[in-house]
């Protein structure tokens, strides 16, 4: 049975592909190493084990999310994990259910299976975004309507997204009256706020050099659209900015996959810049 009949934003990692058989093998290996540092520090086994799959997680998922970001070049998302990884190491695990919900809804923007978001795929990510938004953040809802309202507007519309934006935004408001989220508001922090504008600024020649994009889609074969990818770049880098300036320095790991993403993919492009 074929996956594109439930979603059309899911893509599994194919291992015929070299980097796909990377990434894999490179998770694995930091899970391991993680089971065994944290044995070693002397916890059980069923600790060690969690902690190894968050590790693993969170490297699978900033790749995965740098992919998104950052199409174009392939081995800027490795890059990527290893600062998550880093990140990891110092700071613990990041919010990964956020993590999720962000690359997922990055893909109904940017398309880059080059389909448009089935009715099963707004039936999860809404529904995912509804539960962090009344347990956790309840500005991810809002971020939900926009990603819904973006892909309603850009190039090759999905009109029935223009209506359905509107019902993120309602659960937005719910959440925001309602809702017991965890992440606390700690009010503008502005170290945090002008570190996440740092790293914001950092990423400019990857947003500038997307608009010569040449990746083609994983369906349709077409070339990525530079106005959706770049609209998802954006609302990528909102989503990280707000959660700085709302929880202070706490949001940089709350949301250190995405930070790690950006820092990879402008350091590769730097990176081979400088070689070339």
């Amino acid at each position: 049975m074929s996956l594109r009949r439930f979603s059309a934003i899911a893509r599994p990692v194919d291992p015929k592909f070299p980097t796909n058989r990377a990434v894999m093998g490179v998770t694995m290996a930091l899970a391991a190493f993680e089971f065994l540092r944290s044995l070693l520090a002397g916890s059980d086994w069923p600790a060690s084990a969690f902690a190894a799959a968050g590790l693993g997680l969170t490297v699978f998922l900033t790749w995965a999310i740098c992919r998104e970001i950052d199409p174009d070049r392939d081995l800027s998302a490795f890059v990527a994990s290893g600062f998550a990884f880093v990140g990891v190491l110092l700071w613990g695990l990041p919010d990964l259910a956020v993590i999720f919900w962000l690359l997922l809804t990055v893909r109904v923007v940017n398309r880059t299976t080059g389909l448009r978001a089935t009715a099963l795929d707004f039936i999860a990510v809404l529904s995912l975004a509804t539960w962090l938004a009344f347990r956790v953040w309840w500005p991810i809802g809002a971020f939900t309507a926009v990603a819904f309202l973006l892909d309603g507007w850009l190039v090759q519309p999905h009109l029935r997204h223009r209506i359905l934006g509107f019902v993120a935004l309602a659960i937005t408001l719910g959440a925001a009256f309602l809702g017991a989220t965890s992440w606390s508001f700690h009010g503008p922090a502005w170290a945090s706020c002008g570190m996440a504008m740092v790293l914001c600024m950092v990423f400019v020649p990857v947003f500038v050099a997307a608009r010569e994009l040449t990746t083609l889609a994983d369906d349709t074969k077409e070339r990525l659209s530079t106005s959706r990818v770049r609209a998802s770049q954006m609302l990528a880098l909102l989503v990280g900015v707000t959660a700085v300036c709302w929880t202070g320095a706490d949001g940089l790991v709350l949301v250190w996959p995405l930070w790690s993403a950006v820092l990879g993919a402008s350091a590769f492009l730097l990176l081979k810049s400088v070689v070339a």
